[in-house]
């Protein structure tokens, strides 16, 4: 997201999360908003669905655009509706470890026609395929990139859509009986849900919330229980200490920073609860391929670590 941000020289700007929903928070991309801003994107992590009424309010207050990366919440549903069609235009990606997957690559989903046009010519070096030019007619209107996908992706997500929803009710599933049987534990605190969400549920961020630093040691005791667990919402723990936005390394060759980044600055503290989350979250699988038993093996395992080193 930040990276296709700098590719259109724009300027990425990043706002922090609620802790409680594990969520960008409306009122901090609110206190954000600036003469300059035009777009934001409300990150459905985990599959968990933002609010998005309240960016719908930002929009109508402000004029932005809301745009959704729905990179890990394909199928899930706000108020009824499926995530992916209630900004102007949302991202997916189908790599190997989404909830359904072409093996590689994404797609885009819009309710603006212009919108569409612009994303479908982008898509393939805005060749026009319509039939209305020739061999050599191209008229090439504008910078775009390769990104088509092929027949043998489009055969496979089709197949994968057909899927969708019983492995989203699979997902559900399991995550509430988490939530039935462990949000009890002392110290565990498990994410609240947005009203009228219906998640299509990524690994579920549980916070160890006992303030005394052992969040690592639980995690070492599940593994131990055979259990996977994770311990990062994502591969970089926070974007504001990466190389690419500390230092705005644009160009993978010299440290020249383009003009357009030159005058922002960035706090690498900017996101406290972003750091929070990362220091205390402990992620509990969930995955369609889970049987039941698996389901019961995880929760004991995770009352049994929780008996011997927590209560």
């Amino acid at each position: 997201m930040t990276s296709g941000t700098a590719a259109l020289h724009a300027v990425p700007v990043f706002t922090d999360i609620d802790l409680d929903t594990r969520l960008i928070s409306p009122q901090s991309v609110r206190d954000l908003i600036g003469p300059r801003t035009k777009v934001v994107i409300a990150v459905h992590m985990s599959g968990l669905p933002c609010d998005m009424d309240a960016f719908a309010r930002l929009a109508h207050d402000t004029g932005v655009t809301i745009l959704e990366d729905c990179a890990q919440a394909h199928g899930g549903r706000l108020g009824g509706r499926l995530l992916g069609g209630l900004g102007t235009a949302a991202g997916f990606s189908m790599n190997e470890s989404k909830q359904m997957t072409t093996g590689d690559g994404g797609f885009v989903t819009t309710n603006d026609d212009e919108v569409a046009r612009i994303a479908s010519l982008f898509r393939d070096k805005t060749y026009l395929r319509d039939g209305s030019v020739g061999r050599g007619g191209q008229p090439i209107p504008f910078f775009a990139l390769n990104y088509r996908a092929n027949g043998l992706h489009a055969a496979v997500g089709l197949a994968q859509l057909g899927k969708l929803a019983g492995l989203v009710q699979r997902r559900d599933d399991i995550a509430r009986r988490y939530y039935a049987e462990l949000a009890d534990l002392k110290n565990f605190d498990l994410p609240r849900l947005t009203d009228g969400a219906e998640p299509s549920w990524w690994p579920v961020a549980g916070r160890y919330t006992g303030g005394d630093g052992r969040r690592d040691e639980l995690v070492e005791a599940l593994a131990a229980e055979g259990l996977t667990i994770s311990t990062g919402m994502s591969p970089a723990s926070n974007i504001l200490r990466t190389e690419l936005v500390r230092m705005k390394r644009y160009y993978p060759l010299t440290p020249a920073v383009p003009a357009f980044w030159r005058d922002t600055e960035y706090d690498p503290d900017g996101c406290p609860n972003v750091d929070e989350l990362q220091r205390t979250v402990i992620r509990l699988p969930v995955d369609q391929r889970y049987s039941d038993e698996d389901v019961e093996q995880t929760i004991a395992g995770v009352r049994k670590v929780w008996a011997h080193l927590v209560d």
